[in-house]
């Protein structure tokens, strides 16, 4: 009997270990109530609040782009209190396609920043739990422009739980009657590109198989 030639063997195992692990997080929709940015942004312009992000994004699904940074993804002026946003506006939902474990949350920020977000995740957008309400990292200044234009605010919680949707309310602004903000980017544990392969992307994997496939010239067959 002509034995299977070892490259095919290595090439299966490897397949079964490695695609798997192959792809990072993918976010398969973004959204916002409808309506709820009164100020020039993406969604306000277009008027599409939900939306898959990517190439073809017109509206929310930008707030993942980090190239989008000539154009808010979020602008608005509807607030309860001074520097306390309608929570019923500004609230922005994520869905993955798979559970994730978000620990944090980068805001490329304008002037007049995002300080403060709730986060929430759950299985379901009716069983979503709070994580805690958060200050980012340039702190919880009041004023106007206290931020520098794009400056990175990072937002970063203890959290174990995976979950198929991620939510993030805002809670403070600086400024005292309104706010504005570029991206808003997840992020997870394990640390993972979202919506790309990771470490162990596709390429990699293609490449090890077809380094694999050279050792078939090594392969003993039986006389």
């Amino acid at each position: 009997m002509r034995p299977v030639p070892l490259a095919l063997v290595c090439v299966s195992t490897l397949a079964a270990a490695i695609l798997p692990a192959a792809r990072g997080v993918s976010i398969v929709n973004i959204s916002m109530p409808s309506g709820s940015m009164d100020g020039g942004s993406w969604p306000g312009d277009s008027g599409v609040y939900s939306e898959a992000p990517g190439p073809a994004a017109v509206g929310i699904g930008r707030i993942v782009d980090p190239t989008s940074t000539f154009k808010f993804s979020m602008h608005d002026h509807g607030y309860l209190a001074p520097n306390v946003p309608d929570p019923l506006q500004s609230v922005v939902t994520y869905q993955f396609d798979s559970p994730a474990v978000v620990t944090g949350l980068e805001l490329n920020v304008h002037a007049n920043g995002i300080s403060k977000v709730e986060a929430l995740v759950g299985d379901s957008l009716g069983s979503l739990f709070s994580l805690g309400t958060f200050t980012g990292g340039l702190g919880a200044p009041m004023g106007s422009s206290m931020f520098s234009e794009h400056a990175l605010n990072a937002f970063s919680w203890a959290n174990t739980t995976p979950g198929l949707y991620f939510q993030f309310v805002v809670t403070e602004t600086t400024l005292d009657n309104g706010y504005a903000n570029y991206t808003a980017i997840p992020t997870f544990h394990p640390p993972t590109p979202q919506g790309v392969p990771d470490s162990l992307g596709l390429p990699t994997v293609a490449a090890t198989l077809i380094g694999v496939l050279a050792l078939r010239r090594r392969t003993v067959h039986a006389g």
